[in-house]
């Protein structure tokens, strides 16, 4: 028998009621409570609408976000839609837009907005060469050598296997004389000495013997050569060439370079014609470097260092007039070339010839090439022939009919004043120019070329004011401790010798002459007291010994 309650309670009919959209609903049990339960079908359906929205929302915004925002007009509806899941190829896509955008900044000229576009491309596509090898040499010349290497090392992780970035990458830390990168490299790129060397290993082979030869490791250098085939290249044979004449094989060095051209009489390079002109000139064959000149002229006329060479060969035999009417030959074939015409202006200095440099100079400025180059070679001929109230007199006459070139060429143009101004006995002047070019930001190889220049022209003193800031902006250039030892030895000065010989025997080899030199100075009395003495002495002994190891080997 039912009890009221249980009628009244039974007599209620049972309705679900929905809330929150009908996602839930509220539902009376069995027992007559009233609990809330959630309607999964719907909810599923409703997760799906709002995902699905959603990502739609989402595709349009990365849409809008690289359209319109971004500037990227190559993005797709399908690279949009499938964002975030093709995160890493969008980036990159992206990345190789930006590149393609800086290498047209770079292109038109506009370098601040290239390193932008290159620095944000590279970062998303990092092996890009284009980009890298671009982005590095802005930095190059922007003087941020540091980043600029970091930027090519890192690029090596990439483009191990691409010939065209090696041999842009291992040439560019050769000039930065980062040695000891270059060889653990080649110690990981060289593993093996196959019959048939890739041209990739070739060319980290060559780089590594050039490193080696110039460090006094002769045998390693060899072997590599020879491991590698390297010998059979112009550039081998240029290699070996130099290393028989450092070992004081010149006969040899000399033989080589003529066996090589025999056998490739297509002249293989210049280069080769070249360093064979150098040693038979330096031997005082004079005569068997002008055959050789006038045997490559004969089969390649059109080749202007050949030309060039010629001209020099002519003046060193004594036959000027035939010097200088080659000279004028190469006016004619080449003076539309602004490069070889600065090649002929480069040997007037040479030869301190300013008859020829003033011809070269108004055939330059009749043919309408850019005059600064050839105005500041112009000056340094008056100067290199010991003409220097000549030399002020045209440099300021530039001056005075382009001021412009003042800012454009302020460090040369202060340096050669201060050269002038020291030829003249103008004390007061040579310091006003002086410290223009000590306030400069030259590089120490700059710094160093401009020193050579002085001592040459007997003003030693300025040259190691010179050296002193070249060696502490490139403390790793041998070149600059090598020739402040050879003015301390020839002035004598001994207060900072053995610090710089110690220094640079951590280097690439200087000329085992200045070495030996060297040697003979620190055995005077002078050193007797210096605790450093005897290390450096024994340094200086195992760093002479270097070519009579290699003699019985070649």
């Amino acid at each position: 028998m039912s009890t009221p309650n249980d009628d009244t309670h039974a007599s209620i009919p049972v309705k679900d009621k929905g809330v929150f959209f009908g996602l839930a609903q509220f539902r009376r049990v069995t027992d007559g409570s009233v609990k809330l339960r959630p309607v999964w079908s719907r909810i599923g359906l409703a997760l799906i609408i709002l995902v699905t929205g959603l990502w739609f929302a989402k595709t349009v915004a990365i849409y809008s976000l690289y359209k319109f925002v971004k500037n990227y007009d190559q993005i797709g509806v399908v690279d949009s839609f499938a964002f975030p899941l093709n995160r890493a190829s969008l980036t990159h896509k992206f990345g190789e837009y930006n590149i393609k955008e800086g290498l047209e900044e770079y292109k038109n000229g506009d370098y601040r907005m290239a390193l932008m576009y290159l620095s944000a491309g590279l970062a998303r596509a990092p092996e890009n060469r284009d980009a890298r090898i671009a982005l590095s040499g802005m930095y190059r010349m922007m003087k941020s050598e540091a980043t600029a290497t970091n930027m090519i090392i890192r690029g090596l992780d990439f483009h191990a296997d691409d010939a065209l970035y090696l041999q842009y990458a291992l040439q560019a830390l050769l000039s930065y004389r980062m040695d000891e990168e270059i060889l653990d490299f080649a110690k990981k790129k060289l593993t093996a000495s196959p019959d048939k060397p890739s041209t990739e290993q070739r060319i980290v082979a060559y780089v590594a013997a050039q490193v080696l030869s110039s460090r006094g490791n002769f045998d390693e250098a060899l072997a590599y050569m020879d491991s590698y085939k390297i010998n059979e290249t112009a550039e081998g044979t240029i290699l070996k060439g130099r290393i028989l004449w450092t070992c004081g094989k010149k006969d040899e060095a000399v033989k080589l370079m003529h066996e090589f051209s025999l056998r490739h009489p297509g002249l293989p390079s210049a280069e080769v014609h070249k360093a064979l002109c150098g040693y038979l000139h330096k031997l005082g064959l004079h005569n068997d470097a002008l055959i050789s000149s006038l045997s490559v002229v004969n089969n390649y006329p059109d080749n202007f260092m050949a030309r060039r060479d010629l001209i020099e060969a002519f003046d060193k035999t004594g036959n000027h007039d035939k010097a200088r009417s080659a000279a004028k030959g190469y006016m004619r074939s080449f003076g539309k070339d602004s490069k070889a015409m600065l090649r002929l202006m480069d040997y007037s200095i040479e030869a301190k010839d300013t008859e020829l440099a003033n011809e070269v100079y108004y055939k330059a400025a009749e043919q309408g090439h850019n005059m600064g180059a050839f105005g500041l070679m112009m000056i340094e001929t008056y100067v290199s022939n010991g003409e220097y109230a000549k030399a002020e007199a045209f440099c300021q006459q530039l001056l005075d009919e382009n001021p412009k070139w003042l800012p454009m060429f302020e460090t040369q143009i202060s340096y050669l004043r201060a050269v002038c101004a020291r030829g003249l006995g103008q004390d007061a002047m040579v310091e006003l120019h002086m410290a223009r070019v000590l306030e400069s930001p030259l590089k120490g190889q700059e710094l160093y070329s401009m020193a050579r220049k002085m001592d040459a022209l007997g003003m030693s003193d300025d040259a190691l004011r010179l050296l002193e800031l070249a060696a502490q902006r490139e403390p790793q250039n041998e070149e600059v401790l090598a020739l402040q030892i050879e003015i301390f030895l020839k002035k004598g000065n001994d207060s900072n010798f053995i610090d710089t010989m110690d220094k640079l025997l951590d280097l690439r080899r200087p000329s085992y002459e200045t070495l030996a030199k060297a040697r003979e100075r620190m055995t005077s009395d002078r050193f007797v007291f210096d605790a450093r003495r005897d290390d450096v002495l024994a340094r200086l002994d195992k760093a002479l010994e270097e070519p009579n190891q290699v003699l019985t080997k070649l």
